[in-house]
């Protein structure tokens, strides 16, 4: 089979796998297939970054299939919980499933998007164990979570999201360290518009006078 027959194959097992993931026995059954797909196939020589990076993108074609499906949120969760699984095992980098998320954002609607992000917020004991936000990885997926949270933050209104915005923040508080380079200020920048008012020393007493 050329290129585009193997990648066929793969796209098509993929979707199978979503039809099972979550299932007894579904994620051992997906993992077996794909790696079996995968070392049948023969992408650029089989070289591993080669195989990751087809793997990603078909990864990305099978999430944004299910963005037209009929039961979209149940599809999407399934396909999202597919590249989870394939990044804690090892078969995608770390960051995917998160870049993915976030082109999955950048398409919906603010309410769409507070129903999407409540799947990262239900994934987040087991996005931490799994070591995606660990230090000592070379790839890990603080980055691409940052970049997520920082253009949903963007999008979201100061006065009528502010309940989504602080979800996003304390999701942020909950995975990170306290001393992480996001929110140290290295550089020394601080917000200068926030300025706090104090009253003058003795001016509430004057007033009650």
């Amino acid at each position: 089979m050329d290129f585009f027959e193997q990648k066929t194959q793969l796209l098509t097992c993929l979707r199978a796998c979503i039809e099972t993931i979550g299932s007894e026995g579904g994620d051992d059954a997906a993992l077996a297939e794909i790696r079996g797909v995968v070392e049948s196939a023969d992408f650029h020589g089989g070289k591993p970054e080669e195989v990751r990076t087809v793997l990603e993108h078909c990864l990305c074609q099978v999430v944004d299939g299910t963005l037209e499906a009929a039961d979209e949120n149940v599809q999407l969760q399934r396909a999202l919980d597919l590249t989870v699984l394939f990044a804690a095992r090892g078969l995608v980098d770390l960051p995917c499933p998160l870049n993915i998320l976030n082109d999955v954002l950048g398409s919906q609607t603010i309410e769409e998007c507070s129903v999407t992000f409540a799947y990262l917020e239900s994934k987040k004991a087991f996005l931490y164990e799994q070591g995606f936000f660990a230090e000592h990885k070379k790839k890990n997926a603080k980055v691409a979570l940052l970049r997520l949270c920082n253009a949903m933050v963007k999008r979201l209104s100061k006065s009528n999201d502010t309940v989504f915005r602080g979800r996003i923040l304390m999701f942020l508080a909950t995975v990170l360290s306290i001393s992480d380079r996001s929110g140290v200020g290295l550089r020394g920048q601080f917000n200068t518009d926030n300025v706090t008012d104090y009253d003058e020393e003795g001016a509430e007493i004057a007033d009650a006078g």
